[in-house]
C-alpha cells in the first residue's frame, strides 16, 4: 500500500508540474494534502512496526496509526466528492459528501472502541531504558511524521473551520506550510541516517564513534563543497549537509556490511555486497528507501531555493538572453483541429554550442471554458528549462513565462528509487541453506522457551 500511494503521490506531482503550467510540482493544494497525510501516517506505522516486532513496545501507537491513516484516506475523498474545498484537483460538487463524513464518524468510533477493548492485550512488553538509543529515534521518528500531518491537517480545514464559525472563509497559503514543514522535514532527513545506525536499548560513545564519525565529517564537507560553489543561505546549507551526512551513513553501512562478510568468507567485495543485500533485504532495502528519499531532498531544496523564472515579451524572430540560455522566437502559428484550436510557439533554445527546440502551446477546446495549456520541459540532471506560452497578439508578438528548475530530476529519481527499494524488501531474503527438520524443530522449542 505504501509503494502505490509513493508512486500515485509522484503521479500528482508529476501532472501539476507538467499540465498546469505555474512551474512548480507541489502547491499544498488540499488534495494534494490529503493524498499526502496518509503516506505521513503509514510511513510513521513503517518505522514504528520494527519496535513492535523487535521489542514488543508500541502496540496501542502501531493500531492509532493504522486507524488514523485508514481515516485520513476517507477523508480526503470526502474533500474531493463534497465540493467543500476549492481544488483544481477536486471533481465535481456531488450530494456523496454527507455519506462519508457519517462513514467517518462510525468507523472511527468503531477501530477506537476495539482498540480500547483490546488495550489489555496490547501493553508494552519492554520499557524504553535510554533516550540515546534506537527505540528513542525511532519514537521521535514517528512524533515528527504525526506533527507533520497535523499542521498540514490543521492548515487544509482550517479554511473550512473559519467559514463554519465566521462566515469568512481564510486561506491558509504556501508560507504557513513551508515554515512548518522545513524545520521537521530537516529533523525527520537527520533520523533517517541516525535510526538504522544507532544501537539498540543504549548507544554508547564507542557505537557513536564508529558509525557516525565518517558521515559527520562527510557531511560537514557537503556543506563546505556546496557554499564553495555559491550556495549562501543557510537553510539550503544545511540541508544539504544534511543530505551528505545521511547519504554517507547509507554507504558506509553497506561498506561495513560488505567488509565484515569478507572477513567470514573470503569473496570479491562486489560478491560479499551481493550476498548481504540479498540475505536482508529489509535493512539494506531499507537503506535503498533513504537513499532515495536523500535524492528527493537533493531536489527539493535545489528546485524551491534557487528556482529562476521571468516573463519575456518577444517579437517573431528576436533574441533573448537568460542565465545561461539564449531563447530565439522564431514564430506562431495556428491550426484547427476537430475538438480544440491549438496556438503553438517555435523557440530555438541555445545553450553553448548545444540547440534543442521548445514548442510550447495554448489549447482552445470548443466545449470548455478555459485555455489549456502545454508547457515544454527541456530536462537534465542539471536543470530543467520549463516554457510556457502565456498571450500573443496580431502582430505575433508572444510573452512567454520561462522557469529555470534546478535539479528537479532528482526528485523524479528519488521517488524511483524509493519504489524500487520498496518492491526489493517484498521479496524474501535468500536462504542460507537446508536446515533438518529435527533442526528446525529444536530450534521453534528454544524460541517458544525464550
Amino acid at each position: 500500500a505504501w509503494i502505490f500511494l509513493t508512486f500515485g503521490v509522484t503521479l500528482g506531482g508529476a501532472w501539476a508540474y507538467e499540465e498546469l503550467g505555474w512551474g512548480g510540482y507541489w502547491n499544498w493544494d488540499p488534495v494534494e494534502n490529503a493524498s499526502f497525510m496518509p503516506w505521513l501516517i503509514t510511513t510513521a506505522f513503517l518505522h514504528s512496526i520494527m519496535i513492535t516486532e523487535k521489542k514488543g513496545m508500541l502496540k496501542i501507537w502501531n493500531f492509532i496509526l493504522i486507524l488514523v491513516a485508514f481515516e485520513l484516506s476517507i477523508f480526503g475523498t470526502f474533500i474531493t466528492r463534497s465540493g467543500v474545498i476549492s481544488s483544481v484537483h477536486s471533481f465535481a460538487l456531488s450530494s456523496i459528501g454527507p455519506f462519508f463524513v457519517i462513514f467517518l464518524i462510525l468507523s472511527t468510533l468503531f477501530g477506537v472502541f476495539w482498540i480500547v477493548y483490546r488495550s489489555r492485550g496490547l501493553h508494552s512488553e519492554q520499557r524504553m531504558r535510554s533516550f540515546l538509543s534506537r527505540e528513542a529515534t525511532f519514537l521521535l521518528n514517528n512524533l515528527l511524521f504525526v506533527a507533520i500531518c497535523f499542521a498540514i491537517f490543521w492548515g487544509t480545514v482550517f479554511p473550512i473551520l473559519s467559514e463554519w464559525v465566521t462566515g469568512e472563509k481564510i486561506t491558509v497559503s504556501t508560507p504557513f506550510f513551508n515554515q512548518v514543514t522545513l524545520p521537521l522535514g530537516l529533523a525527520l532527513l537527520i533520523l533517517t541516517g541516525i535510526c538504522p545506525l544507532i544501537a539498540w536499548r543504549k548507544a554508547s560513545m564507542k557505537n557513536f564513534r564508529r558509525n557516525f564519525l565518517v558521515p559527520l565529517f562527510v557531511g560537514l564537507l557537503t556543506g563546505i563543497g556546496v557554499s564553495v560553489i555559491g550556495v549562501r543561505d543557510l537553510i539550503p546549507l544545511v540541508f544539504f549537509s544534511a543530505c551528505g551526512f545521511v547519504a554517507m551513513t547509507i554507504i558506509y553501512e553497506f561498506y561495513k556490511g560488505a567488509r565484515a562478510r569478507q572477513s567470514i568468507r573470503s569473496t570479491a567485495f562486489l560478491i560479499a555486497l551481493k550476498d548481504l543485500t540479498l540475505r536482508n533485504k529489509r535493512r539494506y532495502g531499507g537503506f535503498i528507501i533513504h537513499a532515495g528519499v536523500v535524492s528527493v531532498f537533493v531536489g527539493i531544496i535545489a528546485s524551491s531555493f534557487f528556482s529562476n523564472d521571468q516573463f519575456f515579451t518577444l517579437e517573431q524572430g528576436e533574441k533573448i538572453d537568460f542565465q545561461n540560455y539564449t531563447l530565439h522566437f522564431r514564430k506562431l502559428t495556428q491550426r484547427q483541429d476537430p475538438e480544440k484550436q491549438v496556438v503553438t510557439a517555435h523557440l530555438d533554445i541555445f545553450n553553448g554550442d548545444k540547440k534543442f527546440q521548445l514548442l510550447p502551446e495554448k489549447h482552445f477546446h470548443h466545449k470548455a471554458e478555459q485555455p489549456m495549456t502545454e508547457v515544454k520541459i527541456s530536462s537534465t540532471l542539471k536543470e530543467d528549462v520549463y516554457v510556457v506560452l502565456s498571450a500573443w497578439d496580431d502582430q505575433g508578438r508572444a510573452t512567454f513565462h520561462v522557469f529555470i528548475n534546478p535539479l528537479v530530476q532528482f526528485i523524479w529519481i528519488g521517488i524511483g528509487i524509493m519504489v524500487l527499494g520498496g518492491v526489493f524488501v517484498l521479496f524474501p531474503n535468500k536462504k542460507t541453506g537446508s536446515v533438518s527438520a529435527s533442526k528446525r524443530k529444536d530450534r521453534v522449542n528454544k524460541n517458544e522457551a525464550v
